[in-house]
């Protein structure tokens, strides 16, 4: 997916232009909130911000689909986990 796109240069009828291409994923960085989960395992988490991209995001929706195979073992539940004012990506790297 490109996220951005820079001009370097224009000869005669010929542009040059820098794309930056990254992976769907990329996109969480764009949107940030505020928010608390309790009692919910990492890949819960993981996938509730993934599902709220996934519905309002075609690209995102399009490029891949979340492997929920990791819920066969039940992971242990988080009791508290904080989010303020942080990119979704950084909640799921963390």
């Amino acid at each position: 997916m490109v996220t951005a796109v820079r001009q370097l240069g224009a000869d005669g009828g010929l542009s040059s232009y820098r794309l930056r291409i990254q992976p769907a994923l990329a996109l969480l960085a764009y949107r940030r909130t505020c928010r608390i989960f309790q009692e919910e395992s990492v890949p819960d988490i993981v996938a509730q911000i993934v599902q709220e991209h996934r519905a309002s995001n075609p690209p995102i929706a399009a490029s891949f689909r979340l492997d929920q195979q990791l819920r066969q073992r039940r992971p242990p539940e988080v009791a508290y986990c904080h989010a303020y004012s942080e990119e979704h990506v950084g909640t799921t790297d963390r």
